[in-house]
């Protein structure tokens, strides 16, 4: 391990500058001290508002070479040991970066200054733009090593350059010009060698000029649109992991309007909300309210922000991984369906700190687990877990931690597949009932009933059923 920075930071104004600093090895993604500098140094820029853009770039002649071709042929480091230590390497290794862009909220350059093999490839594709050296080229080699993208490659290179692209790129393995990967969209520009550093420079400077805020939003909604996983499927990720995605201000406001967008957007057909592998929300952030006064928190109006989200027509899914404590724990039963891992945890510790729920905890957990149940939790504010959960009727299902974001995706395709007045009459029916009591609920029942058979998806539904042949639903 070198006693050198493994990535170099340096500012230009409101533009940084990361540098990958392991020349020797052409830049290979290999090491604890790599994968932890792309962690520190995304924190670092996250929490520093005078960065409102960053470039990546290589040190010597390459962007990045990949992975450790040497750990791989001796089976060291996170290539040791057998298949599950292997996977195990991968998750504690190199997949820390992926998980590290995730995190990063101001926009990213890669400044492609030479070759961008395998793991490098990926590198540049996790970035926002990719500006390429005319000697740079670019390669998704894993195959002609006998192994497979364990970075996010599969994923990520369909959502550049298309499912086919990818196709080609990753079966072959074949190395590309910096040409080619602009015909194919891989980069937005090419310039000669001497101008790479220049252009990066003069676009980020183009983007710095924007207002700060505004730039990490909309770098949060381009990311929503790239992880729209399947037709109709939206996944949003609470994205604080440094405090366990605790609820401030920003985060409720920025569910609130992201929450009220969906809705208004007939394309949405379904929402998947989760947090990280540690929390899902572990509640609120305690220092804005450690000393806030009386007319402070009134004048938050914070049920507003709760009703944004309680008011989605849309199904909502809660996927949960770790804690969901406290207004993490009212967070989730704001949700249709609640699909947690095996080593969740949930509760309402409010009253350890001297208050109350003040999201709706003594409404919704009464009405999911009953009230002694619900009184337990709320007067002890002790914690449960995913198992208690499901026996009393909070979650859903309850699956392997790192099954629960694959789960809730695949079930709210299947929902997003289905008749859309269908879905939304559903669940606005079961909201009347179990806000109004049993009269007001099938009351409302009975006057949606017939208004679907007005709907093309009903005729197509029953004929699909009778001719024993899949379904075509078109919302209508």
């Amino acid at each position: 391990m070198s006693d050198q920075p493994a990535i170099l930071l340096e500012r230009h104004g409101h533009v940084a500058v990361l540098t990958l600093n392991r020349p020797q090895t052409r830049n290979a993604l290999s090491g604890e001290d790599v994968f932890s500098a792309f962690e520190h140094r995304f924190a670092e820029l996250n929490a520093d508002k005078g960065v409102r853009a960053a470039i990546l770039t290589g040190s010597g002649t390459a962007f990045c070479s990949g992975g450790n071709v040497t750990d791989m042929r001796d089976k060291t480091g996170m290539f040791a040991g057998g298949a599950a230590e292997v996977t195990e390497g991968y998750r504690v290794g190199i997949q820390r970066i992926p998980r590290a862009f995730l995190t990063l909220e101001v926009p990213i350059i890669a400044a492609v200054n030479g070759p961008a093999m395998g793991a490098g490839c990926d590198l540049a594709s996790m970035c926002d733009i990719r500006i390429a050296s005319s000697s740079a080229r670019f390669a998704e080699s894993f195959v002609k090593l006998g192994i497979i993208p364990g970075d996010g490659g599969c994923w990520l290179l369909p959502r550049v350059v298309g499912q086919s692209k990818a196709a080609e790129l990753a079966l072959t393995g074949d190395t590309i010009s910096a040409d080619e990967a602009l015909r194919i969209g891989l980069v937005s520009r090419v310039v000669a060698p001497e101008e790479l550093m220049a252009s990066a420079l003069e676009l980020a400077g183009r983007i710095a000029a924007n207002p700060p805020e505004v730039l990490r939003w909309t770098k949060q909604l381009l990311r929503q649109a790239q992880t729209r996983p399947a037709d109709g499927v939206v996944l949003l990720r609470l994205n604080r992991p440094e405090v366990l995605n605790a609820l401030n201000l920003a985060l409720r406001h920025a569910l609130a309007e992201t929450f009220s967008r969906l809705d208004a957007d007939n394309s949405v057909k379904a929402i998947v909300l989760t947090g990280s592998e540690r929390a899902f929300c572990a509640g609120a952030d305690l220092t804005e309210y450690v000393d806030a006064t009386p007319v402070e928190i009134v004048n938050r109006n914070m049920g507003r922000l709760w009703d944004a989200v309680a008011g989605c027509r849309k199904p909502v899914i809660a996927a949960v991984r770790g804690h969901a404590l406290g207004g993490g724990c009212e967070l989730a039963m704001h949700a249709d369906i609640i699909i947690a891992g095996k080593g969740a945890s949930f509760g309402q510790p409010e009253v350890k700190v001297g208050i109350m729920p003040g999201g709706g905890a003594t409404q919704r957990l009464t009405r999911a687990v009953g009230k002694f149940a619900a009184m337990k939790i709320l007067l002890s504010g002790e914690p449960f877990k995913a198992d208690s959960a499901l026996a009393m009727g909070l979650a859903s299902e309850v699956v392997e931690d790192a099954d629960v974001e694959a789960r809730a995706l695949q079930l709210a395709g299947q929902l997003a597949a289905l008749p859309d007045m269908a879905i939304r009459f559903i669940k606005e029916a079961v909201l009347q009932g179990m806000n109004n009591g049993l009269d007001a609920g099938l009351e409302f029942e009975r006057k949606c009933f017939p208004i679907l058979f007005s709907t093309a998806d009903k005729t197509e539904g029953m004929r699909a059923r009778l001719d024993k042949r899949p379904a075509k639903f078109t919302g209508t």
